[in-house]
């Protein structure tokens, strides 16, 4: 070890040459390394200049643009260095020192932002460079149409328009920038053969001033996967307001020729209780460029489905589904929204508190010449009436049942007026001559009788059944309804045998009449000079009567009158004293089970609508009709502030008009409501209104156009024009970056869609 420590010869040549390569290779490798870590982090943080430079520029073109107006900007496409970007004009507004735009009065008489700037944007293409460059113009030429805004881009490109500032906002390193108009086709294709609804489809925006407009669909093409170019729509929008319109309204009967036009196609109402109004409109459609086209108010409410209305004996009628006066007879065919007769007195609940219907039968002493059934007021259904309208029908029938065991004859049959103790006034026939079988039941025919609740004193009225019973069976049974407070006044009969003898004009049997006294006879083939009861209502009267044995009497048609000459004799006929008639109130009912009614009257009370206006200055209110004569249809309108009408004038104090179209006082209110009156004469159901308008001057502004559709395999794609525009659902920019560092390609991008949102008003 000594010996080593102490040699002084040196280092060899293969010991340096060893520790020279070993340095040299710790430096190659320490400075790869550097160069390496350098690289990296310079590539990274052009890349995050690149990122933020891109996002920067992005920032300020959204702002420019969603700022900026979409009825006045324009762009266009050029080549520069083998690319193609875009260019673009658009005005913008200065703001005061609120931060609110200026505004001025535009040659409409509107108030408009004053438009004092251009912004321009290009790409600017020198030395294998192109930057983004964002151009302004100190003034806006609002008389520009596209080509005169097409030459000032080109002028801004060629680097020969005189600018008043201008700043770079993406420099040397852009690869693309491109502006294009969102797809504003709507594809109507489903894979399925059955039509299938999607709802709320956006077709685009547009700025709408009040009055009219075309709306034309037009067929652009279709999936490759339909075959044809077919399309189906339930209905259109213009929001905000939200007026829904039926598409196949504009093809009806009833409306204006000139709200129509087609390009070959053909159109068909398709009724289908899945879409509003239970219709769609199919347009069969060839080709691209077939088309419809509406014409249409902007600024109007059309209720044509009658969606979340309150109806009051209206119900919708028929395919076109128009609001139509009811009556019994669509109840009876089950017409839609019929719920069922409108009971107003049934017996059992009359009688019975727990309110079932329990039966029995009853015998009557005697033979019942009629029945008189009280319908007491308060036994009367309620229904729909209230402290100014007592109506409870204008129309009515009545069901009879008979025994289980015995048929029912009934001569006649009376609804009237009760006037107490079995008094009655007003009577009107409801039916004669019928025989109910065992156990079975009838039902009047339906009659025209005021059913009011109150007099002209606003005192209750009650009203009476008055049913005359036929046959000769003294011990007659009757179906019956035992219970406290049913009031019947039952008349009975109590028959008496009798002869008749032609040879001394006597009627023979014993009796205990005298002269003066009233009798009735029953019989088949009775003598001339006598009709029988109850054809004849008035009495025969005694004028000759056996005395002291009470065996034979003679009778007189008139009182004081000569006696009958008879020109037969026959037996076993029948009499009875018009004081055998003997009435008497029971707590019972007999034979008469239930009372229908039914209205003349219908109302329709619509939904709330709002007109998203702060003060509408409404028009008028017009609709489709079908008035027939002796009809009467009140339209009444009224509007409030307040979404639940709660400052609204009650419907009562509003007095509305039959005019068709007239101008309603509905005040300025933002909510607006109708209520549609029908009244018709009885067995006149035929009435019907629809489509119901009401429309106002609303504020110009930017809206969405929107619809429901029908989707199905053989439909085809469509977009939409306004007033011969094609409408856009906004911008779609494409906007990258991208540069060369040290053979490394660094690449930066941002796509993104924005909407110019001022609609310049």
């Amino acid at each position: 070890m000594r010996n080593i420590f102490q040699n002084r010869n040196g280092f060899t040549l293969t010991e340096v040459i060893f520790v020279a390569v070993i340095t040299s290779l710790l430096v190659a490798s320490v400075g790869s390394a550097w160069v390496f870590t350098h690289r990296t982090w310079s590539g990274e943080r052009q890349k995050t200049a690149m990122r933020i430079e891109l996002l920067t520029a992005v920032e300020t073109l959204k702002n420019d643009l969603r700022l900026s107006s979409d009825d006045h900007l324009h762009m266009m496409s050029y080549a520069a260095g083998g690319k193609e970007f875009t260019a673009i004009i658009m005005p913008q507004a200065e703001r005061d020192k609120d931060g609110f735009f200026k505004i001025t009065m535009g040659v409409d008489e509107r108030e408009e932002i004053n438009w004092d700037k251009t912004v321009l944007y290009h790409v600017d293409y020198e030395n294998g460079k192109a930057g983004l460059l964002r151009t302004v113009l100190d003034s806006w030429d609002g008389s520009l149409d596209r080509e005169g805004k097409e030459e000032v881009l080109e002028k801004l490109i060629a680097g020969t328009l005189n600018w008043d500032s201008r700043a770079v906002v993406v420099k040397d390193f852009i690869e693309n920038f491109r502006i294009t108009p969102l797809p504003r086709e709507v594809d109507f294709y489903s894979p399925s053969g059955d039509p299938e609804k999607f709802s709320d489809v956006v077709f685009g925006t547009v700025y709408v001033t009040p009055g009219e407009h075309t709306l034309r669909f037009v067929v652009s093409g279709k999936n490759d996967a339909s075959s044809g170019y077919s399309f189906a729509l339930d209905n259109i929008r213009i929001d905000p307001s939200d007026s829904k319109r039926e598409a196949e309204y504009y093809i009806s009967s009833h409306a204006p020729g000139w709200m129509f036009t087609s390009g070959g196609v053909t159109v068909e109402r398709i009724y289908d209780t899945l879409y509003s109004n239970h219709n769609y409109l199919k347009v069969s459609a060839s080709a691209e460029g077939d088309y419809i086209e509406f014409t249409d108010y902007y600024d109007l409410w059309r209720e044509s489905a009658f969606e979340n209305a309150s109806f009051y004996n209206v119900i919708f009628y028929g395919e076109e589904r128009r609001a139509k006066i009811a009556s019994p007879f669509d109840a009876a065919e089950g017409q839609d929204d019929i719920y069922g007769v409108d009971v107003v007195w049934e017996s059992f609940a009359v009688t019975n508190s727990m309110g079932t219907d329990i039966q029995e039968d009853a015998h009557l002493e005697g033979y019942v010449k009629k029945v008189k059934t009280v319908i007491a007021n308060d036994h009367i259904d309620t229904s729909g009436t209230t402290d100014d309208y007592t109506v409870r029908g204008d129309v009515i029938r009545v069901k009879f049942l008979a025994s289980s065991d015995a048929s029912l004859i009934i001569d006649k049959a009376y609804a009237a007026i009760s006037t107490g103790e079995g008094g009655y006034t007003g009577k009107v026939p409801l039916f004669e001559d019928i025989t109910i079988p065992e156990g079975g039941y009838y039902w009047s025919d339906w009659i025209e009788f005021d059913l009011d609740l109150r007099d002209t004193y606003d005192n209750p009225v009650d009203y009476m059944i008055i049913a005359y019973f036929g046959g000769v069976d003294e011990d007659q049974e009757y179906r019956a309804w035992e219970g406290e407070g049913a009031e019947t006044y039952v008349t009975r009969i109590f028959f008496n045998e009798c002869d008749i003898d032609a040879s001394e004009d006597k009627v023979l049997a014993p009796h205990d009449l005298s002269a003066g006294d009233m009798v009735y006879f029953y019989g088949e083939d009775l003598p001339s000079g006598i009709t029988p009861w109850p054809s004849r209502e008035s009495p025969y009267y005694v004028v000759e009567a056996d005395d002291p044995d009470n065996e034979w009497f003679k009778v007189s048609g008139s009182l004081g009158g000569a006696p009958i000459t008879f020109d037969k004799s026959i037996q076993e006929a029948l009499f009875f004293m018009a004081g055998d008639m003997s009435e008497k109130e029971e707590a019972v009912i007999y034979a008469i089970a239930e009372i229908d009614a039914w209205r003349t009257k219908g109302t329709v009370e619509s939904r709330i609508f709002d007109t998203k206006v702060g003060s509408p200055s409404f028009g008028q209110i017009s609709w489709n009709e079908y008035r027939p004569s002796g009809t009467e249809i009140t339209m009444k309108v009224r509007s409030d502030n307040s979404f639940d009408m709660t400052g609204a004038t009650d419907w009562k104090n509003i007095s509305g008009s039959s005019g068709n179209p007239h101008s309603p006082a509905a005040g300025i209110g933002r909510y607006v409501q109708f209520l549609a009156e029908i009244e018709v004469d009885p067995f006149k159901w035929e009435a019907w209104i629809d489509d119901v308008e009401i429309d106002w001057y609303g504020p110009s502004r930017r809206c969405f156009i929107k619809a429901d559709i029908v989707k199905k395999n053989d439909h085809g794609k469509v977009y939409v024009e306004f007033d011969g525009s094609p409408l856009s659902l906004g911008y779609e920019v494409n906007v990258s970056v991208e540069s060369e560092h040290f053979g490394r390609t660094l690449h930066e991008e941002k796509v993104f869609s924005v909407e110019a949102l001022n609609t310049g008003r």
